[in-house]
């Protein structure tokens, strides 16, 4: 079992998994445009309503108006369908990584 401990997959998990999942992130939104569109939807819906913004990104407490309702049951569809793609995509990371450990414990051939 030493060889896991010389894993890329180690390290970058006990040293910076923070800065891993950004990077996935971050080519998930240059790669993947139904994704970038998703998160151009939020950003619109965050623009047009202030106070959405003030209680989604800084937890204020607000009595919304319909509208307001509306938008944020759109932006929470939006940020889930975001997150599954999102899941997917570190699912494929993570399945990548798993075969690359697997080769270089020689398991695969």
């Amino acid at each position: 079992m030493d060889n896991f401990e010389e894993t890329f997959l180690k390290d970058y998990c006990d040293e910076s998994f923070a800065e891993y999942l950004s990077d996935v992130l971050v080519h998930l939104k240059k790669s993947n445009p139904e994704y970038n569109l998703l998160l151009k939807n939020q950003s619109s819906l965050m623009n047009k309503y202030e106070r959405l913004a003030d209680v989604l990104q800084n937890h204020c407490l607000y009595s919304l108006s319909k509208n307001e309702v509306k938008a944020l049951k759109k932006y929470l569809s939006l940020r889930e369908d975001c997150r599954e793609i999102e899941e997917r995509e570190l699912f494929l990371q993570g399945m990548r990584e798993a075969y690359f450990l697997f080769k270089k414990l020689q398991l695969l051939k």
